[in-house]
């Protein structure tokens, strides 16, 4: 997943090639990767698909417009892939708020001011995604599901 930083109301900052570029790799480069694994699941009629959202598909926050739209996408492209790919492929999605990891790395101050108010009063650790994820791999009655995993942050 990639991202552009642009402010949310800078709209002339926000150019065809950076929509074309997220749009491309967020999008349509998830698409093309479980388009390649699902032969391969059909054959063996299982398997789970988790793909990455986030909060910013959610509330239209983010780091840009492009960046909060790819996000949306993906979260109905979820819905639409555990349509046509069940009974045998199972299709769910995390959505996830802030999250503790390197990227955030000497920005914390930020990363809170982002994320807004959090009634949990704790940001994510990787571990707590995680842990979404082998929920929604394990349970064998969740698909087309998007897991918002944000402590508080969207409420």
């Amino acid at each position: 997943s990639i991202t552009a930083q642009i402010a949310m109301d800078d709209l002339d900052a926000v150019t065809d090639e950076i929509w074309d570029s997220l749009f491309s790799v967020n999008v349509k480069g998830m698409f093309h990767c479980v388009k390649a694994v699902v032969p391969y699941m059909k054959k063996q009629q299982s398997g789970v698909i988790v793909n990455m959202g986030s909060v910013a598909g959610m509330t239209g926050i983010g780091s840009s417009i492009p960046y909060a739209a790819t996000k949306s996408a993906i979260h109905t492209m979820t819905r639409s892939l555990a349509i046509a790919l069940a009974p045998y492929i199972r299709v769910n999605s995390i959505s996830p708020g802030a999250v503790d990891t390197r990227w955030w790395s000497g920005n914390k101050e930020k990363m809170y001011q982002l994320a807004g108010n959090l009634p949990l009063k704790r940001i994510s650790a990787p571990d707590d995604i995680a842990e979404a994820i082998l929920f929604q791999l394990t349970h064998e009655s969740v698909t087309g599901q998007v897991f918002t995993i944000d402590n508080g942050q969207t409420l």
